[in-house]
């Protein structure tokens, strides 16, 4: 069983740094000197706010200073990228289009220029969770993003899997039951798990997105408009300056009430009236919040109940329940964990620093070599016939990697990528795996279409293959597993994307 004191207490990975992106607020941290520290931005706040900005003179802010911003101009601004990470759609902001990755990218490079500054290491590698939210898009985006935005080299962690590893030290003897809630900005993620070594074997994970941390804070802001109104007959959700100013305030107070029993919620000039200025002046308390969001937690808990009776799993065969992400302070989340588990041990780690931890002593552990890696490669059949391995044996799980291929003829119709895995120098002499074959592609001078293959393996040994064909940003997967190989070819609007080559540049 590996002791994360002394895995920690090592001599770390100069240069890397574990970035959670959290759908309210990234955290980044580092090693130093044996301990995980955590990047801080010009405010000195290690709270990074996922949010965007972009001026009208085309300027980017990020974090806070984005927040600031959209005080005065709502409509360009983006707050969800953690939900949108996606391909496909993009924002329109000040009249030019961004993508998911390029707004994601320049985060990342924020985060690596602040990085570069306190360290000094001009060689930095990232670690960057995965989200539960279209785990296999988003995992290909955000290895793209941070590309793009420098860094050398990029690995992946599923969210909980990092929290596990977070809490390696506090768990049971082997084939000892765990639950693991991890409360944030985006969700409830509530997985069960059976200790193993080295990895856990999970029986079931469910993700609730109606009971986020912003989802409280914007039910706690229609709660304070509607007493606003009654009070004034000033309607806030008409109001863009006004309504976002309280959306933050609400947060705050939301925060404040796990330690207090009440709050008090000024806000001057929020609006005007015939008689001049109007101050927002309200109080909040415990018991309002959790009377707004005891419905919420409550269906959430009932969903994994449900769970748990479909995998024959009773409450008491939970040994230890462990609490992490932001929202999981809560007072009424905790006493109805408390209620729910009274045979389990309650672990509570409430810094939201979990998932940022994790990734770091997950590397620290893979340098050990105790870690799943890639029994062979996987790859494509390049023009000539000759094998190319896009993800090479030995590889740490799970890893992401990237190929562009283009067209090898002048107006090529159709094109087939055939998928090998194996160590041959020629691609017959490995196993195939499959030929996507894509058709009426378009009409271009041979080189000129660029797609990209981004082949992804997670902790279970599971193969997926995302095609993106960045001319006309139409997405194809395909799934494979160790029993059978499937494909999923999805649903997409229009005509599919048919758009590749079989030749590996």
């Amino acid at each position: 069983m590996y002791n994360r004191i002394v895995l920690l207490r090592g001599i770390g990975m100069p240069g890397l740094i574990g970035i959670d992106f959290g759908a309210i607020n990234i955290k980044t941290g580092y090693l130093k000197r044996g301990k995980v520290h955590f990047v801080k931005d010009e405010y000195g706040s290690d709270n990074l706010e996922n949010v965007v900005f972009i001026s009208k003179r085309g300027d980017i802010y990020i974090g806070k200073s984005a927040v600031e911003k959209s005080m005065w101009n709502s409509r360009n601004v983006v707050e969800d990228l953690k939900d949108n990470l996606k391909f496909t759609g993009s924002y329109l902001l000040n009249g030019k289009r961004y993508s998911s990755a390029d707004l994601v990218s320049v985060i990342f490079k924020k985060i690596k220029d602040i990085y570069e500054r306190i360290s000094g290491n001009r060689d930095v590698n990232s670690f960057i969770s995965i989200p539960p939210i279209n785990p296999l898009e988003a995992s290909c985006l955000l290895y793209k993003a941070a590309l793009d935005s420098g860094f050398k080299n990029v690995s992946l962690l599923e969210e909980y899997m990092a929290a596990y590893y977070y809490f390696l030290d506090k768990f049971p003897e082997n084939g000892k039951v765990v639950l693991l809630l991890d409360f944030g900005g985006g969700g409830i993620r509530a997985s069960v798990m059976v200790r193993r070594e080295p990895l856990p074997e999970v029986i079931f994970a469910i993700y609730d997105r109606t009971v986020g941390g912003r989802q409280i804070d914007q039910k706690v802001t229609a709660y304070l408009v509607k007493k606003f109104y009654n009070n004034t007959l000033i309607d806030l959700m008409k109001e863009p300056f006004g309504y976002r100013k309280l959306l933050f305030e609400s947060r705050k107070a939301k925060e404040s009430l796990s330690y207090s029993n009440r709050v008090n919620i000024n806000i001057p000039f929020i609006s005007a009236n015939a008689n001049g200025a109007v101050h927002f002046e309200e109080k909040l308390t415990r018991y309002e919040l959790e009377e707004l969001i005891a419905p919420l937690i409550k269906r959430t808990l009932l969903k994994l109940r449900a769970e748990m009776v479909k995998y024959g799993i009773r409450v008491k065969d939970i040994d230890e329940v462990f609490l992490t992400g932001g929202s999981s302070v809560i007072p009424f989340f905790v006493r109805e964990i408390e209620n729910m588990f009274t045979f389990s041990k309650l672990i509570v780690d409430n810094t939201g620093k979990t998932v940022s931890n994790g990734l770091m002593v997950f590397k620290n552990i893979s340098t050990a070599g105790h870690v799943i890696t890639a029994s062979r490669s996987y790859g494509i059949e390049t023009y000539m016939g000759e094998y190319y391995p896009v993800i090479g044996k030995g590889e740490i799980l799970p890893v992401v990697k990237r190929v562009s291929v283009t067209t090898v003829r002048d107006f090529q119709r159709a094109v087939k990528v055939k998928i090998y895995s194996g160590d041959k120098k020629r691609a017959r002499n490995n196993d195939f795996l499959e030929a996507v074959e894509l058709r009426d592609i378009k009409r271009a001078r041979r080189g000129e279409p660029t797609i990209d293959l981004y082949f992804f393996i997670d902790m279970n040994g599971r193969l997926k293959v995302l095609v993106h064909d960045l001319d006309t940003g139409r997405l194809k997967n395909v799934y494979f597993n160790s029993n059978k190989k499937e494909i999923d070819f999805g649903s997409f609007k229009g005509k599919p994307n048919l758009k590749v080559s079989s030749y590996a540049g």
